[in-house]
């Protein structure tokens, strides 16, 4: 129930009628707080020194490959964000660091997001709080909360629409790996591979998981104007494994044929 209502609230992105952005700059940087405005209203995200301070306490709690993911989800955020006017690539760089924060508390599986979100939320940083519970996709199994959470977590999307920064950590989330960007179809096929088809309750809505990560990208691409894949470095060699030396080895033996 809770995956379908997230996947849900994402079919609000439209494809059409984005024109290409040029790069965006920055906010200030007030106190312990980063304020970007969105909307009209400042987002309560901490600064990169902190948020950064946060990484790396959570690698001394539970380290682990997850640290890696979350420095590569913020390259990549801040990397499309660069080409999106809408967004500020030092906040898409912060929230994608925080986006699996929950973890610094051990082990878990869709618990992390509500550690996370509480971590943060008690702290005062709403925005990057709510990234904790919007990151992800795989709620419909592996549930590992309580009753009281559960509730929680229904009542939270069922007030929820996402905003860009909501999609593009989503995104990044799926294209970072902790040995570097992918392939989207990379990531989802290990992801159901490794933990089975069974977290979800059907096939099809599977499928429309898939689906609606494939339209994000989309409206980043349509947004920017040009393919994701070629502003994130190595995703060739990462997702299939081979080296830089191979790739040029291999398009010399095709310029001789």
């Amino acid at each position: 129930m809770v995956a379908d209502m997230i996947v849900a609230a994402a079919r609000h992105t439209d494809s059409l009628g984005w024109s290409q952005a040029k790069p965006a700059a920055c906010p200030c940087i007030l106190g312990g707080e980063h304020r970007q405005s969105i909307g009209g209203w400042h987002m309560k995200i901490p600064t990169l020194e902190l948020a950064n301070e946060f990484l790396e306490e959570g690698q001394k709690l539970n380290p682990g490959p997850w640290i890696a993911h979350s420095k590569n989800a913020a390259r990549a955020a801040e990397a499309i964000a660069r080409y999106d006017n809408s967004l500020c690539p030092e906040t898409a760089y912060i929230l994608g660091l925080l986006h699996d924060i929950g973890r610094r508390f051990g082990f878990s599986y869709y618990k992390h997001t509500i550690d996370g979100y509480n971590f943060l939320k008690k702290l005062g940083f709403d925005d990057a709080a709510r990234i904790c519970m919007t990151h992800t996709f795989d709620s419909s199994g592996n549930w590992d909360c309580s009753k009281e959470e559960y509730d929680f977590v229904i009542d939270f999307f069922s007030n929820v629409e996402f905003n860009e920064y909501d999609l593009l950590i989503q995104l990044c989330d799926v294209l970072s790996l902790s040995t570097g960007f992918c392939l989207l179809e990379q990531r989802l096929v290990d992801a159901a591979i490794r933990n089975g088809t069974i977290i979800f309750k059907e096939i099809r809505d599977m499928t429309e998981k898939w689906k609606t990560i494939f339209n994000i990208k989309m409206h980043f691409e349509n947004k920017i104007g040009c393919s994701i894949y070629t502003l994130l470095p190595g995703v060739i060699e990462n997702t299939f494994r081979i080296s830089t030396d191979d790739i040029s080895k291999y398009l010399s033996i095709s310029s001789n044929d």
